[in-house]
């Protein structure tokens, strides 16, 4: 009797590498993320304004969750612009996580002020919200800058740049600077 053909060995080789499928994962959800973003900051939406949403958390084991997606923040406007004083308008959607909101602003866009000073302003939800902040001791006659700034543990966002001018201080009627 004779032996029985031998057979080859074959192992079975992976038609794709890990680090592709992951690549591939990302691109995908990197897709989502623009798409859901121009959606959620609707046709007005900036380059930066999407760059900032797009910044998602992945983990070596899969993409993370809607529920941990940065917040969408987008500075809105100034008004009751005074010559030492405005309110600041701003919207911020959180998601579901805690959020911190702030507004930068100063006479260049480096800013230099934050506000609210100490205690950041929480916003909790899944809908677009609206944030508002007075902000004092303004220069009159003076164009000032602001964003706001919107933080919670996926990530930081900050919204468009955006400037308004105080307005002229009239003599006999001058406003007192009270610092927070």
């Amino acid at each position: 009797m004779g032996r029985a053909p031998r057979r080859k060995s074959v192992v079975a080789k992976p038609l794709v590498s890990r680090s592709k499928v992951l690549a591939t994962v990302f691109a995908g959800a990197l897709i989502c993320a623009v798409s859901c973003a121009q959606y959620a900051l609707g046709q007005q939406s900036s380059r930066a304004e999407l760059r900032a949403v797009v910044r998602l958390p992945f983990k070596h084991r899969g993409v993370s969750g809607s529920s941990h997606l940065p917040p969408l923040a987008t500075t809105s406007r100034a008004y009751e612009i005074r010559p030492r004083s405005a309110i600041l308008l701003g919207h911020v959607n959180a998601h579901g996580q805690r959020t911190a909101v702030r507004f930068q602003y100063g006479r260049t866009t480096s800013y230099g002020h934050i506000s609210p000073r100490y205690v950041e302003e929480v916003v909790i939800g899944s809908r677009n919200e609206e944030v508002e902040e007075t902000i004092l001791c303004l220069r009159p006659k003076t164009t000032y800058h602001f964003r706001i700034v919107a933080r919670n543990r996926s990530g930081t966002v900050f919204g468009r740049d955006r400037k308004f001018t105080t307005r002229p201080e009239i003599a006999g009627n001058v406003e007192p600077c009270v610092r927070e």
